[in-house]
């Protein structure tokens, strides 16, 4: 593997345990408020594990047409993250000219983390800029 291969590997590992950190619960929350999200990784295509928590989401790192994907719940998310919505961002991987981008998505109900539920979710999002772009020009 060459440097930049293995500086991607590092980074998508930091990149998920940071998520993975963030899912961490509280065990002062009642298990009512919980919905049930799936839990995995992008190399287990079945996603059959199931976590609980407050909100669902997915974490997507793109670098060098490798995405790594990895499903999970949160129990609370930053300021301004938008909720039932997703945010990408450019990211640069240090020492090297790869770029990568990360993008995580987050929603409210019951196993909405699935690739379908926030595929449709980025299209709709897409296609509501891209409405707002053209109306703008005319």
């Amino acid at each position: 593997m060459d440097f930049t291969g293995k500086l991607l590997t590092q980074l998508t590992i930091i990149v998920l345990t940071a998520t993975l950190l963030l899912s961490a619960s509280t065990s002062q929350q009642k298990e009512t408020e919980h919905i049930a999200c799936h839990d995995c990784l992008s190399n287990n295509p079945s996603c059959k594990d199931i976590c609980h928590g407050k909100y669902c989401y997915k974490a997507e790192f793109i670098a060098d047409g490798v995405t790594t994907i990895k499903r999970g719940c949160l129990n609370q998310t930053d300021d301004g993250f938008p909720v039932r919505g997703c945010d990408e961002a450019p990211s640069d991987l240090p020492g090297s000219d790869v770029k990568a981008t990360e993008r995580m998505c987050i929603c409210q109900s019951d196993r909405c983390n699935n690739a379908a539920h926030l595929s449709f979710t980025s299209v709709v999002l897409g296609l509501s800029a891209l409405s707002r772009f053209l109306s703008a020009l005319w």
